[in-house]
């Protein structure tokens, strides 16, 4: 099996790497990014410059790489990729190999939190109290009822990688701060409309929505025609996701049920990683659905959970063979290793 991964430059990309070439599948690895020193490039069996995924000719290149090394899988770990790849998904195939994603369209409604949102309300999965707002006074009616009612409000983009674009807004949160080192700003509610209500206006439509609250967790799901193979709930030690600090492993069935309820809702195959927090009630909610694996999956893979050879039997059409889940607590927690490699 030689299997083709992007972004490359990715600070888990190494251990990632290492657990493809290291499982059952003993796959030969081809990583590609746009920097020519992209870490992962020295733990990859073969390596690749391509353009920015954003790129016009970025899919040309991964096909012509498809070709020239014989892939038989494309694994996308960023968004951009994974999106630029769906839109010419035959391509992909045509030229050899299969591209473990969704189509464009799904990929797109993922990528929209409103979209998101929206289908899974009407699919019946409970999400958080939000609203798409299109002018001034739909923000400001939203935002005065939320700060009536709770107190806090969250304004974010509908799309946006990770938490740029988004703000916090609470009463006793005062001067804008990052939130744990994040692009998600906390403020004050007189903070947010002196300095960045213009600021939002002029980037309307924008989803106005509840606060939630920790923990924060990500379930790394690999499915199959809009089943859950396996999901492996993780609550992040480090809250905002980056850095990496380690992951705990929570055997919730609430959100086992979360899990298995999006996945029926967006009809996945493949791999995809969830981002969930909580109503102040306890209840999770989806936060984001990502269209591609976390970076962090390296924590589910160190415990044995063999979600990429797993992925890889589906592929091929083989039965895959249920797994114990780590016990909840258990926790996975990254370290620094140095290694000299000669090429």
């Amino acid at each position: 099996m030689k299997v083709l991964v992007t972004a490359a430059g990715g600070a888990l990309a190494p251990v990632n790497i290492m657990h493809l070439q290291d499982g059952r599948s003993h796959c030969k690895v081809v990583a590609v990014d746009v920097r020519s020193d992209a870490i992962g490039r020295y733990f990859a069996d073969e390596f690749e410059i391509v353009p920015p995924g954003n790129d016009p000719e970025y899919v040309a290149a991964i096909v012509n790489i498809v070709r020239a090394k014989a892939v038989d899988v494309v694994l996308p770990w960023s968004d951009e990729e994974a999106l630029a790849l769906s839109e010419r998904k035959a391509e992909i195939e045509a030229a050899g190999a299969v591209l473990a994603t969704e189509d464009a369209r799904t990929l797109l409604t993922m990528c929209d939190k409103a979209e998101t949102y929206r289908l899974l309300s009407e699919a019946g999965v409970e999400t958080a109290h939000w609203r798409v707002v299109h002018n001034k006074e739909q923000l400001l009616k939203e935002l005065w009822e939320l700060k009536a009612v709770r107190g806090e409000a969250v304004v974010k983009p509908l799309v946006a990688r990770g938490n740029r674009g988004t703000f916090v807004v609470y009463s006793d949160a005062g001067a804008p701060k990052e939130f744990l080192g994040s692009r998600e700003l906390h403020l004050g509610w007189d903070e947010f409309t002196e300095g960045f209500l213009n600021e939002v206006v002029s980037n309307l439509p924008v989803i106005v929505m509840e606060r939630l609250v920790e923990p924060a967790i990500d379930i790394d799901v690999l499915a199959y025609h809009g089943k859950v193979i396996h999901a492996i709930p993780r609550e992040r030690i480090n809250p905002a996701g980056v850095p990496f600090r380690g992951s705990i492993f929570r055997s919730s069935p609430r959100l086992l049920d979360l899990a298995a309820d999006v996945t029926r809702a967006f009809g996945l195959s493949w791999l995809y990683d969830y981002d969930v927090m909580h109503r102040r009630d306890g209840t999770p909610v989806i936060l984001e659905v990502n269209p591609r694996p976390s970076g962090s999956i390296a924590a589910s893979l160190s415990t044995g959970v063999p979600l990429y050879d797993d992925l890889f039997d589906l592929i091929s059409g083989k039965p895959v063979i249920e797994v114990n889940l780590p016990p909840d607590g258990t926790k996975s927690v990254p370290y620094l290793e140095i290694r000299t490699i000669q090429k």
